[in-house]
């Protein structure tokens, strides 16, 4: 299995788990309140649309499906298509599941370092634990109610990981993408196609 569709996996997660935990009041005054606001609460579930951008095509790969998180940690991505896939995701395991529902991969998230990074700003963020973000990341939150981003840079040597950033976008009350930025100009971009109905 690519290791690039594993971290589509990463970030349609992360992007799922921020926009679950309800709607901000206002823009963020500071980290602290974004990650409170966004802590998930509860089981959710909502739609995405995936678009992975890759030197060597001339179009995006696109997929579509749904994203549920269900407390305290487990999440499982849905891909209807363009063909049927699910990744579950618990503790620091992650499953692949084909259409007739046998595995057909099984990873130790922690076993690698882009993995590890993603998850790491999942939790971070998940839980709202700003200081555990700060210890993995280099953490910079800009604009206002009408669009703001949190971009996330993980410390340490470059050369060990192809995550080159993080980039959190939202408008006032809601998280509408997530994207994964690599060093060699490949990316990935979930955007909620909708928000859950309840908190």
């Amino acid at each position: 299995m690519r290791e690039r569709k594993i971290l589509g996996i990463a970030a349609a997660a992360m992007a799922f788990l921020a926009a679950a935990a309800g709607p901000l009041r206002a823009a963020p005054a500071d980290l602290d309140t974004l990650l409170k606001g966004i802590a998930a609460k509860g089981a959710q579930e909502v739609p995405f649309e995936e678009r992975r951008y890759l030197g060597a095509l001339t179009a995006p790969l696109v997929s579509r499906g749904h994203l549920r998180y269900e407390p305290p940690g487990r999440l499982i991505k849905k891909v209807e298509t363009p063909r049927r896939e699910t990744a579950i995701v618990d503790k620091d395991r992650l499953a692949v599941l084909n259409e007739d529902g046998a595995e057909t991969a099984s990873i130790d998230l922690w076993h690698n370092r882009d993995l590890r990074l993603v998850f790491d700003g999942l939790r971070g963020v998940l839980s709202g634990d700003t200081a555990a973000l700060r210890a993995v990341f280099v953490t910079t939150l800009e604009g206002d109610a009408k669009g703001w981003r949190l971009h996330l840079v993980p410390r340490g040597d470059p050369g060990d990981t192809r995550i080159k950033g993080i980039v959190v976008a939202g408008i006032a009350e809601r998280i509408e993408s997530f994207e994964i930025q690599e060093s060699d100009g490949d990316r990935s971009i979930i955007r909620l196609l909708a928000a859950p109905p309840h908190s």
